[in-house]
């Protein structure tokens, strides 16, 4: 099983298993905050953070890029866009991001 170190408050190494970082992990992103706001809540370091929240995103396939389609990606390479071009991006849970 992997570990991993922090500190703790009193100076001495306090070692969490993976399920421990899982938990955490699935506990800050419920929260909403900022990584930085989180991490000072409670007492974690934001680069131990992201380093476990990548590698649970890594096994899961979830990736923060998109692909665009072939329609879209040619588009917009070629420099070709009108000064009237809207992209519309539905991220779910009912919010819609519009671009023009």
């Amino acid at each position: 099983m992997q570990q991993d170190r922090t500190r703790t408050v009193m100076g001495r190494k306090r070692r969490r298993t993976r399920e421990q970082w899982r938990t955490i992990i699935r506990a800050f992103e419920a929260s909403g905050q900022s990584p930085q706001v989180y991490c000072r809540e409670q007492g974690l370091t934001p680069s131990v953070l992201g380093k476990w929240n990548r590698v649970f995103r890594s096994e899961s396939g979830i990736t923060p890029f998109i692909e665009l389609p072939p329609s879209l990606t040619g588009v917009l390479s070629s420099g070709q866009v009108g000064h009237d071009w809207r992209v519309e991006l539905e991220l779910g849970a009912g919010v819609v991001l519009r671009l023009r």
